[in-house]
């Protein structure tokens, strides 16, 4: 009877699944070895050579029969081996139902293969099922798949009409498709049909069936050309992941930034890189849906990413949930996330102390700020304050309000606070705390005076939901854009990176 050897690891990773995400550590081993195995088959190309059967150290193992894994010689339905036969034979193109031999290798290498994939991106303390929901049952290919392009060229269409009951004398040149909205280009005949296309677009976009203020228009520097930005069906959108737009963080503009975080993708997909020491703080609202929760993920994906020298992570949860998967990095401030409210204050009450202390370390050195000081010799780290559900650490503890507003008022001291809310509404943040947040980020919001207390304006109650935003980083107009997905896998690998 065929065997599948596990090395010690691999083991490890079986029995920690079996204790810490299934919660039935007496199950028998092949039962995480069958999930594995579906890993594996979700993953693109074929496991390689380090994964082909007896490759390895055997010694602190273990090993499996190929018939607890198949069921092979089980009665009825429970017998799976011509089954995988079959699958493996038209995945990999190969002769599986003949070839006995080469079956049992195929299996061990996936197994072996699913088994690392989950050890490297699950960790014990975040939830396995929600794990096996997004990262082996959730179709990702249909997910990131562009959706349907027909779409853009259908809204076009429609667009022509509308502009001939309007009156408007244009002709589309070009289109461009992002990731929710068509960019459509157009050529007017003269002024006049500058001044109809403005006072129409809220017909126009009743016409489309889209959102009172959803189509943008914008003036273009050639001529008479001016763009419009028209959102698409949801059946359409393309789903960004955080996959598409890690790389963005090792590009040439990314390279030369202190801290870069990715945010998203501007309207046509681009992504929207930033430097944090410029900002130098956020605040983020977007109602529950809203994707609010990927977008403080974002951030701190990329802040652990590339750096040589992490910043410190004081992350602050109240909810006790959002952030338990970063409790592996060893860059948290306090060692793990804080979800109590008095220890959360206590935590800023130190980082104002520290505050001060550096500003009068500046001081005596002469440094207007965190590079001059480390170009001195004196090298300190960066911290960043993340607070999830901030009107609700306020809410219990409103001296808190006070300690944010001290530390948002410190400049070049190398601090940085990210901070979101499901509630910014105007009697919850007081003036000066929002006044020293410059950066802002309007995920949806429920109403137009929570819209107007994060941006200064109306619009973010109209927007789509799922990562749909507005954008406005400090000194900068406000712009749309779009969140990514992030998976728990993207979590526990970054994790585990550090």
């Amino acid at each position: 009877m065929a065997k599948i050897y596990l090395t010690s690891e691999e083991r490890s990773t079986i029995e920690s699944v079996l204790k810490h995400g299934l919660e039935r550590p007496d199950e028998p081993q092949w039962l995480v070895a069958r999930l594995a195995l579906a890993r594996s088959l979700q993953m693109q190309g074929l496991p390689g050579e380090e994964f082909a059967r007896g490759h390895g150290s055997r010694s602190g193992g273990s090993e499996l029969h190929d018939a607890q894994v198949t069921g092979h010689g089980s009665s009825g339905h429970e017998d799976f081996r011509d089954a995988f036969a079959a699958l493996l034979s038209v995945r990999e193109g190969k002769d599986y139902i003949t070839d006995s031999k080469a079956l049992d290798d195929a299996i061990s290498r996936h197994i072996r293969r699913g088994i690392r994939e989950i050890g490297t991106s699950w960790t014990a303390n975040s939830d396995f099922f929600d794990y096996l929901l997004q990262e082996t049952y959730f179709d990702k290919d249909a997910a990131e798949e562009d959706g349907d392009e027909s779409e853009g060229s259908q809204v076009g269409n429609r667009l022509e009409r509308v502009f001939g009951q309007l009156g408007i004398g244009s002709q589309i040149i070009s289109r461009e498709d992002g990731p929710r909205l068509t960019r459509f280009v157009l050529e007017l005949d003269g002024l006049d049909d500058l001044d109809r296309l403005r006072r129409g677009l809220g017909k126009m976009a009743f016409a489309l069936g889209v959102g009172e203020d959803s189509v943008a228009l914008a003036l273009l520097d050639e001529g008479r050309q001016v763009s419009l930005d028209v959102p698409r069906g949801a059946s359409s959108w393309k789903v960004v992941t955080w996959g598409h737009l890690v790389g963005s963080l090792s590009a040439d503009g990314a390279a030369a930034m202190t801290l870069p975080v990715c945010v998203g993708t501007d309207v046509l997909g681009k992504p929207v890189v930033y430097d944090l020491v410029n900002a130098p703080h956020f605040l983020i609202a977007g109602t529950t849906g809203s994707g609010k929760s990927m977008c403080i993920h974002s951030i701190l994906l990329s802040l652990v990413h590339g750096c040589d020298l992490l910043p410190r992570l004081v992350l602050i949860d109240p909810q006790g949930f959002e952030f338990a998967t970063y409790a592996g990095l060893d860059c948290l401030q306090t060692g793990k996330p804080i979800s109590d409210f008095s220890v959360a204050e206590e935590q800023l009450t130190a980082l104002v102390s520290e505050m001060e202390q550096r500003e009068r370390r500046f001081l005596q050195m002469g440094a207007s700020n965190m590079r001059e000081a480390n170009d001195r010799g004196t090298p300190m780290r960066r911290i960043v304050v993340v607070i999830d559900e901030l009107t609700e650490l306020l809410g219990r503890h409103p001296d808190a309000d006070e300690l944010l507003v001290r530390l948002a008022q410190a400049h070049g001291v190398g601090m940085h606070l990210v901070l979101a809310t499901q509630h910014p509404r105007a009697n919850t943040l007081s003036p000066s705390l929002r006044s020293n947040l410059p950066t802002r980020i309007a995920m949806t919001v429920g109403t137009s005076s929570e819209s107007r207390a994060i941006l200064g304006r109306a619009g973010a109650e109209s927007l789509l939901m799922r990562g749909d935003m507005l954008i406005k980083f400090a000194g900068c107009s406000i712009v749309r854009g779009h969140g990514c997905l992030v998976h728990p896998g993207d979590i526990a690998k970054g994790v585990r990176r550090r």
